[in-house]
């Protein structure tokens, strides 16, 4: 073959006598069909306020914790240390009422 010259197979013509015709090409398998979509597993609204109260528990805890050290005067305008901590006490108690809660509405629907 010479150069600039088309090769046979780009010319698309047949394959010579010495070389086997190549084997079909297989069909394509159909796709299958998507998988409908699952809902999203809904979220009890008391779960939700548990989890809730887990995250105001822990950042009233981390407020508290923070100025623990620090300013803790409540006439200068800074966060009070005590009001923190009753901040911090009163996430806690809002989180054991719906722990309290939950295990009251689990040992009812037991029943």
């Amino acid at each position: 073959m010479l150069v600039g010259e088309t090769s046979p197979w780009r010319r698309g013509a047949e394959p010579p006598a010495d070389e086997p015709a190549p084997p079909p090409a297989r069909p394509i398998p159909p796709w299958p069909e998507p998988s409908p979509l699952l809902p999203p597993e809904r979220e009890s609204p008391i779960a939700h306020q548990l989890t809730q109260a887990y995250t105001a528990e822990r950042y009233a805890r981390d407020l508290y914790e923070g100025y623990r050290d620090g300013a803790q005067y409540a006439d200068t305008g800074r966060p009070s240390l005590q009001r923190l901590h009753d901040e911090w006490q009163e996430a806690v108690r809002r989180r054991e009422a719906l722990e309290r809660e939950v295990a009251r509405a689990l040992g009812e629907a037991g029943r």
